[in-house]
């Protein structure tokens, strides 16, 4: 006669329901991907309606305000945030984004709330918009605040961003990129 530990078949029926488990998240990641959601985990790209991110940083908002002198009081809110470069090309084959050409399709601009994920400042970009991403020099040499302007004396066409990636090395490398496709 076999004598079975209880131990052992509580071991047995915890494996059994972790297979279980498993086997449905594998059959729903299976389910939408045959229904054209894609991956449920996230780690494959957009679906083609949505867009290709092709420049992605961390970056909170800031506010400003105009002074009697002419000059903006800007001021950081504490949120933390996320620009985001969105190409949305057609359905074509040829529809692909190099820089200085569009191409079949639109750039997006989006700053969005990394915690809640609320998009705000969401803007379509035309080549004749005529945009500039610059680094605004604020007399400090730590300050990481950038500027997406549209020209004119517009003030509201200002969008002041402060970079929040601990690493500062890239701040130069993607304002580059970002000037190159607002060409």
């Amino acid at each position: 006669k076999k004598t079975i530990k209880p131990h052992a078949k509580a071991q047995d029926k915890r494996q059994t329901g972790k297979r279980r488990s498993q086997g449905n998240t594998m059959n729903a990641d299976l389910l939408a991907s045959m229904l054209g959601g894609g991956n449920t985990g996230g780690s494959s790209g957009n679906r083609p309606y949505e867009g290709k991110t092709i420049i992605s940083m961390k970056a909170g908002k800031m506010e400003h305000t105009v002074q009697p002198n002419g000059k903006y009081l800007v001021s950081p809110t504490n949120r933390r945030g996320q620009i985001n470069f969105i190409w949305k090309g057609n359905n074509s084959a040829n529809s692909g984004m190099n820089a200085g050409n569009r191409g079949a399709g639109m750039l997006k601009f989006e700053w969005q709330d990394r915690r809640t994920k609320a998009t705000s400042d969401e803007l379509t970009i035309f080549p004749e918009d005529n945009l500039t991403f610059t680094k605004v020099n604020t007399g400090r040499d730590t300050d990481r605040v950038y500027l997406l302007q549209y020209p004119g004396g517009d003030g509201s066409r200002r969008f002041f961003y402060w970079m929040q990636d601990p690493i500062q090395d890239m701040d130069d490398d993607n304002c580059g990129k970002v000037s190159k496709y607002l060409r």
